[in-house]
C-alpha cells in the first residue's frame, strides 16, 4: 500500500517533521562539526580554546540514540491508527474554539507589540535613531537596548508562537474570517524584531511552526510532485536559514568585523553560522567541567521558573542552591572560552542538570514525549495540534540551547493548556446534555 493511499498515520508522516528525522537532520551533522574542529580551528575562528572531549562526544551520541529510540516508538504502535479525514480534521466545536482563540492570541500579541514600542519611544527611540543604528554609524545593538523587554507586558507577544500555530491550522481546515491579515500582520512583526533587534528565533520559532502544518496539509492532500516537494523541503528550508542568518549579521556585527580581520562577508559568515553550533557543544563541556556545585539544582530545564517575575527577583534559585548557576556558567565562559558565543548547548544541559543516568533517562522520555506529541499531531487531535509544532522548534534547536523550557516559549504552552482545558469541558457538557438527552428520549437527530 503506499503511503498516499494508507489509512494511517503513515499517510501523513513527513520525515523531517517526525522527531526521529527531525533529531538526525540536524543533532549529529552538528555534532561532527564540533569534534571535527581542531583547536586551531576554534581558535582562530572562534577565539576558544577547544575543550570538547571524545568522551563527551560519546555521551552526546548515545543521547541522541536514546532520544531517537524513544521517538520511534509511538509511531511504531500508531501506524495503524486511521487518520480522521482531510487532515487536520477540524470537528465543528473544536474549529469554533479555535477561531475564538486565534483571535484572543492576535489581540494578545498586538498588546505586547504595544507595549514593546512604548518601551522604545519612552527610551528616545525615533524613526531616525533607528535608521542610524541599523545602516549608519551606529549599532543594532544600540537599538535592542532600546527595545529590551518589559517583564509581564512584552511577554504578551509571545502569544504569537500559538497564534500562528491555530492561524494555520485554521487556513488549513478551510480558512476563517480574518485569518490571513492578522497572521500576516504578526509575521511581518516578528520579521521586523528579527533584523531590527537581531532576535532572529522571534521570526524562526513563527516559521517552523508554521511550516510544520502547511507541509502535512500539503502532504496529506497534495499530488505526488507536491508530495516529492515537501519531503525535500529541508533543501530550500536550510539555505534559507543561512540566508536569515547572514542578512541579519550584515546588519549586527559585519561592519565591527569588517574591519578586524575578514575581508570575505562569504567567509564571515560561514564562520559564524558553523561558530554558533561547534560552540555550543564546546561550552557544553565547559559546563560539565565548571557548572556543577554541591547542591545544584536543575537550571537551563527549569529555566522559566527560575526567571519567572517575582522568583527572579526573589533571587530563589540562589537561595535553594547556594549559588547562581547562570553566573557560575557566565564566570566560565569569561575565563575559559568566548563570552559572545554563549549558548550553553542543549544536549548537556541535561547532563549538568541530572547527572549522566539522570540525563540518559531524560532524553529517553523527551523522544518518547515527542514521539507521543507526534503521532497527536498527525491523528488531528488538539493536543498534538497545537503542541507539537512548537516543540518541534525547540527539537531544530536543540543543539544551542533548551527552548521548551524557556521563558519566551512559557506563554504559548500556557495558552495551549487553557485552550485544550476549555476543549475539554465543552465536550463533557456535550456528553451530558446527549446523556440526558438518551435519559429522556429524544429523537435520534437531537443526539447528533
Amino acid at each position: 500500500m503506499s503511503v498516499a493511499s494508507s489509512p494511517s498515520t503513515r499517510r501523513g508522516l513527513v520525515w523531517w517533521l517526525a522527531p526521529t528525522g527531525a533529531a538526525l537532520l540536524v543533532l549529529p551533522g552538528s555534532l561532527y562539526l564540533a569534534w571535527a574542529a581542531d583547536d586551531t580551528r576554534y581558535r582562530l575562528a572562534w577565539r576558544v580554546p577547544k575543550l570538547l572531549t571524545d568522551s563527551t562526544v560519546l555521551l552526546l551520541l548515545v543521547a541522541i540514540l536514546l532520544l531517537v529510540a524513544g521517538s520511534l516508538w509511538p509511531l511504531a504502535m500508531a501506524r495503524r491508527q486511521v487518520l480522521p479525514g482531510p487532515w487536520p480534521a477540524l470537528q465543528p466545536g473544536a474549529r469554533r474554539l479555535l477561531v475564538r482563540a486565534e483571535r484572543v492570541l492576535f489581540a494578545g500579541t498586538m498588546l505586547g507589540y504595544a507595549g514593546l514600542l512604548l518601551a522604545g519611544v519612552s527610551r528616545g527611540v525615533t524613526p531616525a535613531f533607528a535608521i542610524q543604528s541599523l545602516f549608519g554609524s551606529g549599532s543594532s545593538d544600540d537599538l535592542k537596548r532600546a527595545f529590551s523587554p518589559i517583564a509581564g507586558v512584552t511577554t504578551f507577544t509571545q502569544l504569537g508562537i500559538l497564534q500562528v500555530v491555530v492561524a494555520c491550522l485554521l487556513l488549513a481546515a478551510g480558512g476563517a474570517r480574518g485569518v490571513r491579515p492578522r497572521l500576516a500582520v504578526v509575521i511581518a512583526l516578528a520579521t521586523l524584531r528579527a533584523f531590527a533587534l537581531s532576535e532572529r528565533l522571534a521570526l524562526l520559532e513563527l516559521a517552523l511552526p508554521a511550516g510544520a502544518v502547511a507541509a502535512t496539509a500539503l502532504y496529506t492532500r497534495g499530488s505526488r510532485l507536491t508530495r516529492g516537494l515537501v519531503l525535500t523541503a529541508p533543501l530550500v528550508f536550510a539555505p534559507a536559514v543561512v540566508g536569515l542568518f547572514a542578512a541579519s549579521e550584515r546588519l549586527r556585527s559585519w561592519r565591527f568585523y569588517s574591519t578586524h580581520g575578514y575581508s570575505s562577508f562569504s567567509t564571515f559568515i560561514t564562520d559564524r553560522f558553523s561558530g554558533y553550533y561547534a560552540t555550543s557543544y564546546n561550552n557544553g563541556q565547559l559546563s560539565l567541567d565548571a557548572a556543577p556545585f554541591p547542591g545544584r539544582l536543575p537550571y537551563d530545564n527549569l529555566i522559566a521558573l527560575w526567571s519567572a517575575p517575582g522568583v527572579e527577583q526573589a533571587h530563589a534559585y540562589t537561595r535553594l542552591s547556594g549559588q547562581d548557576a547562570s553566573a557560575v556558567f557566565q564566570t566560565a565562559l569569561a575565563q575559559q572560552a568566548n563570552p559572545e558565543f554563549n549558548n550553553p548547548g542543549g544536549l548537556a544541559a541535561a547532563f549538568v542538570d541530572f547527572g549522566h543516568t539522570g540525563g540518559l533517562v531524560y532524553f529517553l522520555l523527551v523522544g518518547s514525549l515527542l514521539g507521543l506529541a507526534y503521532v497527536a499531531f498527525l491523528a488531528g487531535r488538539l493536543s498534538g495540534l497545537l503542541v507539537y509544532p512548537v516543540l518541534l522548534t525547540g527539537l531544530l534547536d536543540l543543539p544551542r540551547y533548551v527552548y521548551w523550557t524557556q521563558g519566551r516559549v512559557l506563554p504559548a504552552f500556557l495558552a495551549a493548556a487553557v485552550v485544550l482545558v476549555l476543549s475539554r469541558s465543552r465536550g463533557r457538557r456535550q456528553r451530558e446534555r446527549r446523556a440526558s438527552a438518551a435519559l429522556h428520549g429524544a429523537p435520534r437527530e437531537a443526539l447528533a
